[in-house]
C-alpha cells in the first residue's frame, strides 16, 4: 500500500506532518480529515527531514540498543496489560525512551497502527532492525488475540537476557582495569624508557636489543609516522569489518577449546533456543515454525545448520527426538527433560522448569569463567610485562659489562 505525506493544521491552528498508507491520494485526504485535521499539502512518498534530523546508518539498517528494546517490551507489557490502546501505548513507550533510532522506529509504529496496520507488520517495516523473533511473537500474540499476555511473556525473558548480560559486564570491570594499566605500563616504557635508552647505547657504539628498537618502532610510528599508522589501523579495520563472519567462527571455535566455555556456550545456546520455543509455542505457534524462528534468531552458525535441518524433518514428518535432539550441541540435562516433554505430550509444561533451570545453570557457568579469565589475564599480563622489563634491565646490564 503506498504510503502518503501530508502536513496539515491541528484543531488549535498549529501545524503538524506526518505519513499514513492509503489505496490512493483520496483515501489519503480521507484519514486526514477523520484525524480532526485541515489538510495543507499531501504527497504520494515519504516525508523528506533535514539530513541533521536523520538516522543515518553507515552499514545497513541502524540498530536498536538490547537494553532500548527491553524498556519497549517492559512498558508496552505494562500499559497493555492496564488495558491501555495500542496506538496510546506505544507513544507511551516513545516518550519513555531518548534513543533516537527507538523513538523514530515508534514514531513511523504509531503512524501505521493508527492508519489500521498491524503492530507487527509496522515494526518489520521500520528502518531499524527489530529481531525477527519478537516480530513473529508480536505478530501471533495479534492473531490470537493474546497481545498483553505475549509482550509480557517476551518481557520477561528480555529481562533474563539483560539481568545476564549486566553480569557479565559487571564481571569484566576488573580485567578491564589489569587491561587498562598494562597498556599505562607499556605506555611508560614506550614513550619515555626507550627514547632515554636508545642514546646510551648509540653513544656505547652498541646495537641496542631487540626489544628497545621495537618499542622505538613503535614510539616513532605513533608520533612522527602516524598518519601511516592512523591509515594502517583504518585498512586492519575495513578488512576486520568485511571478514567478521569469519572473525566469529574462528572465535566460536576457540572458545570451544577449553572446557569451561564449551560448556557455557552450550548452556547459553540451549536456554535461548528454550526461552524461543517456549515462547512461540505459548504463543500458538507451530513446532515447526518454531524452530524455523530460533534458526533465524541464533548467532551460533552450527546451531542455525543444526535447527534448519530439524525444521526441514518435523516438516516431513519427523519428531524433534530423533530429528534435533541427539545432537551433541544440546544440553545433556535440557534434552533429557525436551524428550520426556515430547514423549509425554506436555512438552510445553517442562519447557518452563528447563528454562529455569539452564538460567541457574549458565549464570553458574559463566561465574566459573569469569573466575578462570581473572588470573589467567593477570598471569599473562604480568609476564609480558615483566618480561619487557626484565628485558631492558638485562641490555642496562649488558652495557655496562661494554663500557666497564
Amino acid at each position: 500500500m503506498p504510503t502518503f505525506a501530508y502536513s496539515a493544521l491541528n484543531p488549535d491552528g498549529s501545524r503538524t506532518t506526518g505519513e499514513i498508507s492509503a489505496g490512493d491520494k483520496v483515501a489519503a485526504l480521507d484519514q486526514v480529515v477523520a484525524k480532526g485535521l485541515t489538510p495543507l499539502d499531501i504527497q504520494e512518498g515519504r516525508g523528506s527531514e533535514p539530513w541533521w534530523n536523520r538516522d543515518i546508518a553507515l552499514f545497513g539498517t541502524s540498530q536498536l540498543k538490547p537494553q532500548e528494546i527491553e524498556g519497549f517490551f517492559s512498558a508496552l507489557a505494562a500499559m497493555l496489560n492496564a488495558q491501555t490502546p495500542l496506538p496510546r501505548a506505544l507513544r507511551f513507550c516513545a516518550d519513555l525512551t531518548s534513543d533516537k533510532v527507538m523513538r523514530s522506529m515508534l514514531g513511523d509504529a504509531i503512524a501505521a497502527v493508527e492508519d489500521g496496520m498491524p503492530l507487527a507488520d509496522a515494526l518489520s517495516k521500520s528502518t531499524a532492525e527489530f529481531p525477527p523473533r519478537l516480530i513473529n511473537m508480536i505478530a501471533l500474540g495479534e492473531a490470537s488475540n493474546s497481545l498483553p499476555a505475549v509482550v509480557s511473556r517476551a518481557a520477561a525473558m528480555l529481562e533474563t537476557e539483560a539481568r545476564m548480560r549486566r553480569e557479565v559486564q559487571q564481571a569484566l570491570i576488573y580485567p578491564l582495569i589489569l587491561l587498562g594499566m598494562s597498556m599505562f605500563v607499556l605506555g611508560i616504557l614506550i614513550f619515555y624508557l626507550a627514547p632515554t635508552l636508545a642514546p646510551v647505547f648509540v653513544s656505547a657504539d652498541a646495537s641496542p636489543p631487540l626489544i628497545i628498537r621495537a618499542m622505538i618502532h613503535v614510539q616513532r610510528a605513533v608520533v612522527t609516522d602516524w598518519p601511516i599508522a592512523l591509515l594502517g589501523i583504518l585498512i586492519v579495520g575495513a578488512l576486520s569489518y568485511a571478514a567478521k563472519p569469519i572473525w566469529k567462527v574462528a572465535a566460536q571455535r576457540g572458545l570451544n577449546l577449553f572446557p569451561v566455555t564449551r560448556r557455557y556456550l552450550a548452556k547459553r545456546e540451549t536456554l535461548r533456543f528454550c526461552q524461543t520455543l517456549y515462547l512461540m509455542l505459548t504463543s500458538g505457534d507451530q513446532l515447526a515454525n518454531a524452530l524455523k524462528t530460533a534458526a533465524e534468531t541464533t548467532t551460533q552458525p552450527a546451531w542455525r545448520t543444526m535447527l534448519t535441518e530439524a525444521h526441514r524433518d518435523i516438516e516431513a514428518g519427523a519428531t524433534m527426538s530423533t530429528s534435533l535432539l541427539q545432537n551433541p550441541l544440546i544440553d545433556p540435562m535440557a534434552r533429557t527433560i525436551l524428550i520426556t516433554g515430547e514423549e509425554s505430550d506436555q512438552l510445553v509444561e517442562v519447557l518452563g522448569p528447563a528454562i529455569a533451570t539452564l538460567q541457574s545453570q549458565t549464570a553458574q557457568t559463566l561465574s566459573q569463567a569469569v573466575k578462570l579469565l581473572t588470573p589467567i589475564l593477570t598471569l599473562v599480563i604480568g609476564l609480558a610485562v615483566g618480561g619487557i622489563i626484565l628485558s631492558t634491565i638485562s641490555a642496562i646490564m649488558d652495557l655496562n659489562d661494554v663500557v666497564f
